[in-house]
């Protein structure tokens, strides 16, 4: 059992420890694990370090040993050769020497030999194209670099001087190759060897694929292939020339990452608990002491007084050996024990306190005012709660102050109050009581508030020793007051400025009130009008059995059928006409007795203006409806709108705006609706369907309004005339009368937008310019009657014979153009243009006359012929066109 189970309830400070405990070994283990970290680390670069130079070294020494071996090679070779003398016989020398090279394998050392007399001349070449053979032949004795570009590949040369017999001495020069095959044998396990020349690799231990890599310029570190490496450079020969050894060398951790993390969690976490063990009991145990300690500082406060619970808390948080816990839980018990004595004492002395006090308190506790006493002297002795509440004072802030100057010394505007005329300080002088009904008192923050104040004297033996006072504050009164006056002056300036009249009736019907805009619409005078029964004075004869019978239910029980409510009535003026008049009718009480409150407006002018309206809207040729904003019902038509569609004023009324609304859905109708609402006014065009289903072009100017729940007021106009005027000035404008074709201007706008088209998705465009053979002569001998027909019958047969989306066209006379939009090759064109030529071959009867037609066709193609220009395109055609002309007629030809 852990020993901080016993701590007898949570400790804030037992917390505290354990959180700091906890952060400051996770500090001190993190940053032991770092520096650990750091050591590996540093020790695996060395380790890298130690291995480069390592490398370095060995490869340098590599390089030596190998041109060393290279040197030797070539002096070997040459001494056989001179030793056998292969070379001093000019007939059979290149023979044999191949041979002979052939049989000592020289391909196992060197890729290539060459043998050249003394002026650089080369007779012979082993293993080398003699194309690729060095520009210049290298001077003996040397060595050094040969690159050849046709495969990129570097060889080192070895030059030595050769006797050749009759002529002399010669250069024998042999190439060996430093390749993929070269650098794989020299290299070492976890080693990789690049040859790099004038900055570029050219050869790799790792073969073509190290080529690619990409290298440091300088020696450092790298990844490539998952793995990182320590590069080194070397200088491979003496000279400035000479290219560069590039050493990758891999660096090997001394351990897996994953155990060194798995073993350095391992230790972080055991020497965690290690600690947590030793440093944490004891914390745990130091912190349930003092919690024990804290456990009896509460209790105490609980129970007031030392208690045996209390003892065993404090006894439990010592030890047998002393510390600062165990002084602490003694001075405790020490003071709870004093504690406990002065208790006692100061509980028998407030027993005697609380009873005197109780005796005043009980006489003031059922006082809803405030109450203090003066002594003989003007001092306080006594104050009430209400007192302390009113004037922001305390009790103990009043008690032994005076009473005058502390809050009974000025008015609100500041003047003072004499000590003389204090009803409480006249009481004590006197002996009488004194009433102030309207007096003031300052409160603490300087404040004054209204009371009025009752003051006794007290008297012991016939002298008066004091004086009581009770004060009631008047706050609520005087507002009262002041609100009543304010709102009888507000009632009177907004009655006689209304515009309207305001006629107030009493329950025996009798006129109380009468503003001037009363005496103005009905002409009588307030002091004719007042006292009069409303219901003789003001209401028609005819009315006034009903208006009595209501204002005797509204006489007993307030209520009536047009309490609350406005409405429109006919009223009498003094001098007996009938006039229309708009009235609102409200209720109160006074004295249980019920007053009604009318408000009147004279709506002659506005009844004449909606007469007026109303006579202008059913006369106008334009529609006029009123539709529901929410449903589309027809609320309100006219009857111009009626004839527009056909319908009775009944019949459209049982409609909604979706029945006659022909372009839009119902869905499309209530969204327009919607944003018709939001946007509150809006002009468009629409088409209306008639009852004899008819359907109509009009023009709608439409404005929302918030009234009736929301509604439309809609003006319509019949525009099915000015509709057709339009479409027939567009026909004029873009088609030719005659054959009823596009004209010359909409043939360019659509040949355009063809040129557009094609340039966006790639496609051909084909413009076919027709011109009828021999027409002139036809229309020159039967007639232009003839030839009119003839023409249309041309215009009939064409269009037959292209697409819908294709645009044929009359250009005047007897010339029209094709324009064939999405051509995917010109081959099409010529199918349809063998078409046209077939069908137009046809013989065609007009008249009783039977006419046999041809006609020679040009074609230009859109971009085979390179321009955009639809009038450049044309002309191609033109001319293509006259070609065929030329060439016999009754043909087609591609520009």
């Amino acid at each position: 059992m852990w020993p901080w189970r016993r701590v007898p309830d949570t400790s804030p400070l037992l917390l505290q420890a354990s959180i700091r405990l906890f952060l400051g070994l996770c500090v001190a283990i993190l940053a032991i694990g770092l520096l650990m970290g750091w050591i590996v680390h540093l020790s695996q670069e060395k380790v890298a370090e130690h291995d480069i130079q390592d490398a370095v070294e060995y490869f340098s020494e590599g390089i030596k040993n190998m041109s060393q071996r290279g040197e030797k090679s070539a002096i070997r070779y040459k001494s056989h050769l001179e030793f056998t003398r292969i070379l001093e016989d000019p007939a059979k020398r290149w023979v044999n020497l191949s041979s002979y090279l052939t049989t000592q394998n020289i391909g196992d050392n060197f890729s290539a030999l060459l043998v050249a007399d003394a002026h650089d001349r080369v007779l012979f070449s082993y293993g080398f194209d003699v194309k690729a053979l060095p520009a210049t032949i290298p001077s003996p004795p040397d060595i050094g670099w040969y690159y050849r570009e046709q495969d990129a590949t570097l060889y080192r040369y070895y030059v030595q001087h050769i006797w050749l017999g009759a002529e002399g001495r010669g250069h024998l020069i042999l190439f060996q190759a430093i390749n993929h095959g070269l650098l794989r044998e020299f290299a070492t396990p976890n080693t990789h060897l690049f040859l790099r020349w004038h900055g570029q690799v050219i050869a790799s231990s790792l073969g073509e694929h190290g080529k690619t890599l990409e290298l440091l310029h300088q020696a450092g570190q790298m990844n490539h292939d998952g793995m990182r490496f320590e590069q080194e450079s070397i200088k491979w020969g003496e000279g400035a020339d000479s290219p560069e050894l590039v050493v990758h060398r891999q660096i090997e951790s001394l351990f897996e990452a994953r155990e060194v993390i798995l073993g350095l969690l391992a230790g972080l976490v055991g020497l965690f608990l290690a600690l947590w063990a030793s440093i944490g009991f004891w914390v745990y145990r130091t912190t349930g002491r003092i919690a024990l300690v804290g456990q009896a500082s509460r209790q105490f406060i609980q129970d007031g007084h030392p208690t045996p619970a209390l003892k065993r808390l404090l006894e439990k948080a010592c030890r047998p050996r002393g510390d600062e816990i165990n002084e602490v839980a003694r001075s405790l018990g020490s003071l709870t024990d004093t504690v406990a004595q002065n208790d006692a004492e100061r509980n028998a002395y407030m027993a005697t306190l609380r009873e005197s006090e109780a005796k005043i308190l009980e006489i003031t506790s059922v006082l809803a005012d405030g109450v203090y006493v003066l002594d003989r002297d003007g001092l306080i002795t006594f104050v009430n709660h209400e007192t302390e509440r009113l004037l922001g004072w305390t009790a103990a802030e009043l008690l032994g102050k005076n009473g005058h100057d502390t809050f009974h010394y000025k008015r609100p505007d500041g003047t003072p109050i004499s000590s003389d005329s204090c009803p409480v300080h006249q009481t004590i002088d006197t002996g009488q009581t004194y009433r102030s009904p309207d007096d003031w008192l300052v409160r603490k923050d300087g404040s004054s508030i209204p009371v009025s104040i009752v003051s006794s004297p007290i008297v012991r033996d016939g002298i008066v020793t004091g004086s009581v006072a009770a004060f009631h504050d008047i706050t609520q009164r005087l507002e009262t007051q002041k609100a009543l006056r304010e709102s009888e002056e507000r009632f009177r300036l907004i009655s006689t400025s209304a515009m309207d009249a305001i006629v107030i009736v009493g329950p025996a019907e009798e006129i109380t009130y009468w503003n001037p805009a009363a005496e103005r619409i009905f002409g009588y005078p307030a002091i004719e009008a007042l006292g009069q029964k409303m219901h003789d004075l003001i209401t028609p004869l005819r009315h006034r059995e009903d208006s009595r019978r209501g204002f005797d239910r509204f006489r007993s029980s307030g209520e009536g059928a047009l309490i609350g409510k406005t409405f429109e009535i006919t009223a009498l003026r003094k001098g007996g006409e009938e006039f229309p008049i708009e009235i609102s009718i409200s209720a109160f009480r006074i004295k249980d007795q019920w007053h009604a409150l009318g408000i009147i407006r004279d709506i002659s002018e506005r009844k004449k203006a909606e007469q007026e309206y109303k006579t202008i809207i059913q006369t106008t040729m334009d529609g006029y409806l009123v539709v529901d904003a929410h449903e589309g019902r027809f609320l309100d038509v006219n009857d111009a709108y009626c004839k527009m569609l056909g319908y009775s004023r009944e019949e459209i009324l049982t409609l909604r705006i979706s029945d006659v609304e022909a372009m839009e859905s119902p869905e499309q109708v209530r969204q327009h609706n919607e944003e018709l609402r939001n946007r509150g006014c809006a002009q468009f065009e629409t088409r209306h369907r008639c009852k004899d289903a008819r359907v109509i072009d009009v023009e709608i100017s439409a404005t929302y309004l918030d009234i009736r729940g929301g509604v439309f007021i809609v003006f319509i106009r019949d525009i099915s005339e000015r509709k057709k005027a339009e479409e027939q000035i567009r026909q004029l404008a873009y088609y030719d009368t005659l054959t009823n074709l596009p004209n010359r201007r909409l043939l360019l706008d659509r040949l355009n937008q063809s040129i557009v088209q094609a340039k966006r998705y790639q496609r051909a465009v084909a413009v076919m310019f027709l011109d009828l053979d021999r027409f002139k002569h036809i229309n020159d001998t039967l007639g232009h009657d003839v030839g009119d027909e003839l023409l249309k019958a041309v215009a009939t047969r064409l269009n037959a014979c292209v697409r819908n989306g294709d645009t044929v066209s009359r250009q005047g006379g007897d010339e029209f153009v094709i324009v064939l939009a999405e051509i995917s090759q010109p081959t099409d064109v010529a199918l349809v243009a063998e078409k046209i030529l077939a069908t137009l071959g046809e013989p065609v009867t007009v008249k009783g006359h039977e006419l046999h037609m041809t006609t020679s066709i040009g074609i230009a193609l859109f971009p085979v012929n390179g321009t955009d220009d639809a009038l450049e395109l044309m002309k191609k055609a033109d001319t293509a066109m006259y070609a065929v002309k030329e060439a016999g007629r009754n043909g087609y030809r591609f520009y």
